[in-house]
């Protein structure tokens, strides 16, 4: 009788020990098809990004191309020529808006930032160059970092998004 219940507790800790071994199996599978799962997600996201990246590296080859008509055919020419007067104060008041700099009224003076901003055909900025400096570094990385934050740019009255306009910006004329 008490071989018999050795016996028995001896099966029931294998069949423990079993189910354990299958348990800790499961998990692993499941583990294994978590990390499959996300590393094709990231692999899609690669991807993608790739796309994406391609495609504005076309979009900035059309429009330097040298025929100015919007490259090699691929991409339709959708955008202006630089931007009227009326255009530039409307983005001026935008990047104005999302200018900020609390330094002004330390300031002497009112000096001005020249940027010149250069579009892509969905509006978004190509490329931002200082054409000439305020003076004060912090408010001329303030316009900066406001004409990143008012884009994308709104197409002009003609529904194109012109190809580049210049910003003025005075610190007191917050």
């Amino acid at each position: 009788l008490a071989q018999q219940e050795v016996d028995k507790k001896r099966r029931q800790q294998a069949d423990a020990q079993e189910k354990r071994q299958r348990d800790d199996q499961q998990k692993k599978l499941a583990l294994e098809k978590q990390q499959k799962q996300q590393k094709a997600e990231q692999q899609d996201i690669a991807r993608s990004k790739a796309a994406h990246d391609d495609q504005v590296r076309r979009l900035a080859a059309s429009i330097d191309s040298p025929t100015g008509s919007g490259g090699n055919g691929d991409t339709a020419k959708s955008q202006g020529p630089r931007a009227d007067a009326s255009y530039t104060q409307k983005v001026g008041a935008k990047i104005k808006s999302n200018t900020i700099f609390n330094g002004a009224d330390e300031l002497g003076s009112n000096p001005a930032v020249e940027i010149s901003v250069e579009l892509l055909p969905d509006g978004s900025i190509r490329r931002q160059r200082k054409l000439k400096s305020s003076g004060v570094p912090g408010f001329d990385e303030a316009v900066a970092r406001a004409i990143d934050k008012s884009q994308p740019f709104p197409p002009d009255k003609s529904g194109t998004v012109p190809s580049s306009f210049v910003v003025s910006h005075k610190p007191k004329d917050q």
